[in-house]
C-alpha cells in the first residue's frame, strides 16, 4: 500500500516502487506485470494512478504494451530500449534567489530512475544570459534543451532558429509564435478559481497584485481572474512588480523593504480590502504580515501561490490563515522530461502543450508543511 509521506503524487510513486522490483528482478525482462487492477488493488490505489505510472515507465523505455496480453517489462538489449540523453536545462532563477534551491530539487525528482545526464545552467531572469547560456550549451554537445525561459518575447526570434537546430521543450513559460512541445501550469484556470472560491467566501471588495512582467503564465493568471471576478465582488487590479522584490532583496534588504511598504501602503490606504492576493507569498510575509501595516488595514483573505517544496515563513504569516494555491512543479519537469525524451528519440513534431491544474489547501502555523498531491487532484486540504 502506498502511504509513506511523498512529495511525489501517487503515480510517480508505483513507478519508482515498479522500477525497484525491475531492477532487483522481481519483475524479470521479458516477464509480463501483473495486471493494473491487481497491481491497483496491492498499492492500494486507483486503477488510473497505475495507468499512469504504466505510461510514464512506457515513455522511459522500461515498460511497452503487447497488444493483447499485457504489459511486458523490456531488457537492456531490446531494441526499443532508448539511450540516455544528455540536455540542458535553462532555468531563469540563479543561487541568490529563493526558488532556485527548490527548482533544483524538482529536477532531482524529475531525474529520480532515469539514465539521462543534465547540464543545468541559470540565467538570472536575463534575456542575454539566457541566450548566451543556451549557444554554450549546444557547444557543449547536448541533444535537447528543456528551457524556463526568462520572458515570454524578447528571445523569440532566438529560439526560433535554435528550435530549428536543437529539439526544445519549454516548462511554467512559453515563448510567443514558438512552436515548441511545453508543460505549463494551467494558470487562467488558477485566475478563475481563485475568483470563484473569494466570492463563494463572501469577499465584498479584493485587492489583486498584478505582476508587469512580460511573462505568458502571469498574464493567463491576470486574464483568469479579470474574466471571472464578476458584477457582485469589487477587485481593484494593481500593477506590483511582487516577483523583482523576491529576487532582488537580498541586495539591499532595508532598500528593499522600504520601498516596498511605502508602495503597499498607498495601495491599501485607498479601500478597505477583505481579501489580498499576491504571487509572492515572500512578499506577503515580509512587506505586510510582518510590518505595522497587517494591523493598520486587516485583511480576512490572505491568497497566494506556493508548491510541495514551500520555504517556511513567519508565524506572523501564518496567523493570516493564508489560502495557498499549490502548483505541480515537480510533475511539470518530469512531463517536461518525457516529452524532451520523445522529441529526441522519436523525432515528434506534434507540438503539444499540456496544462497541469493547480490544487487549494490551507496551512496553518503550527504545521506549515503542503500535503502531498493525492488522486484525484485537485481537492482542499486544511493542515492541522
Amino acid at each position: 500500500m502506498i502511504s509513506a509521506p511523498s512529495r511525489l503524487s501517487k503515480h510517480q510513486k508505483i513507478a519508482r516502487l515498479i522500477r525497484q522490483r525491475i531492477a532487483t528482478r522481481q519483475y524479470q525482462p521479458g516477464q509480463l506485470l501483473p495486471s493494473v487492477r491487481i497491481l491497483a488493488e496491492e498499492f492500494g490505489v486507483s486503477v488510473n494512478a497505475v495507468y499512469r505510472a504504466v505510461k510514464l515507465l512506457q515513455h522511459e523505455a522500461s515498460l511497452e504494451g503487447v497488444q493483447g496480453h499485457g504489459i511486458r517489462v523490456l531488457t537492456p538489449t531490446d531494441e526499443t530500449v532508448r539511450a540516455p540523453i544528455y540536455f540542458a536545462f535553462i532555468c531563469p532563477y540563479g543561487p541568490e534567489c529563493e526558488f532556485y534551491g527548490n527548482v533544483q530539487s524538482f529536477l532531482a525528482e524529475a531525474m529520480s530512475g532515469r539514465q539521462d545526464h543534465c547540464l543545468t545552467r541559470h540565467t538570472d531572469g536575463s534575456v542575454e544570459a539566457e541566450r548566451q547560456a543556451i549557444t554554450s550549451a549546444i557547444e557543449a554537445g547536448v541533444q535537447g534543451l528543456l528551457v524556463w525561459p526568462v520572458q515570454s518575447s524578447e528571445n523569440a526570434d532566438f529560439f526560433k532558429t535554435i528550435a530549428k537546430k536543437i529539439p526544445i521543450v519549454f516548462v511554467d513559460r512559453t515563448v510567443e509564435d514558438v512552436q515548441a512541445p511545453s508543460v505549463v501550469l494551467d494558470c487562467y484556470r488558477l485566475g478563475c478559481d481563485i475568483m470563484r472560491r473569494l466570492r463563494s467566501q463572501g469577499v465584498k471588495r479584493a485587492l489583486v497584485l498584478e505582476e508587469p512582467l512580460d511573462v505568458s503564465s502571469f498574464r493567463q493568471l491576470n486574464q483568469g481572474m479579470r474574466d471571472t471576478q464578476g458584477s457582485e465582488m469589487e477587485v481593484d487590479f494593481k500593477t506590483v512588480d511582487t516577483t523583482s522584490f523576491v529576487l532582488n532583496y537580498k541586495n539591499n534588504p532595508r532598500l528593499h523593504l522600504k520601498k516596498a511598504q511605502e508602495q503597499l501602503e498607498q495601495v491599501l490606504a485607498r479601500n478597505n480590502y477583505d481579501a489580498f492576493f499576491a504571487r509572492q507569498d515572500m512578499y506577503l510575509d515580509m512587506v505586510y504580515a510582518n510590518t505595522p501595516l497587517a494591523k493598520k488595514y486587516p485583511i480576512t483573505h490572505v491568497v497566494s501561490i506556493t508548491n510541495l517544496q514551500p520555504t517556511p515563513r513567519t508565524v506572523a504569516f501564518y496567523d493570516l490563515n493564508p489560502q495557498f494555491w499549490v502548483g505541480p512543479y515537480e510533475e511539470m519537469l518530469m512531463q517536461g522530461l518525457t516529452l524532451l525524451d520523445e522529441v529526441v528519440h522519436l523525432a515528434s513534431k506534434y507540438r503539444r502543450q499540456r496544462r497541469l491544474p493547480f490544487w487549494p489547501c490551507t496551512p496553518s502555523a503550527a504545521n506549515a508543511n503542503i500535503v502531498p498531491v493525492n488522486e484525484p487532484m485537485p481537492h482542499e486540504r486544511k493542515i492541522l
